[in-house]
């Protein structure tokens, strides 16, 4: 599901819970899995929907930098 979130960003899309549902074929564990990933710092709530992968922002357009 990580590597399903991150091609959908990659492509300028940030997909919802209800999205990784359709992909994993679950009910409600995309929302879940979602907030897991918030928590443990995997992704930030921005407006610009970006991605936070091991100490690195990595920008809806694919392009990562680091972050202090």
């Amino acid at each position: 599901m990580w590597a399903r979130y991150l091609a959908e960003q990659n492509a300028g899309r940030t997909p919802t819970g209800a999205d990784l549902d359709r992909i994993a074929g679950t009910h409600n564990y995309g929302r879940r899995i979602l907030r897991k990933w918030r928590d443990e710092g995997l992704l930030r709530s921005t407006s610009t929907s970006e991605v936070v992968v091991e100490g690195k922002h990595q920008t809806s357009s694919g392009r990562c930098v680091t972050t202090t």
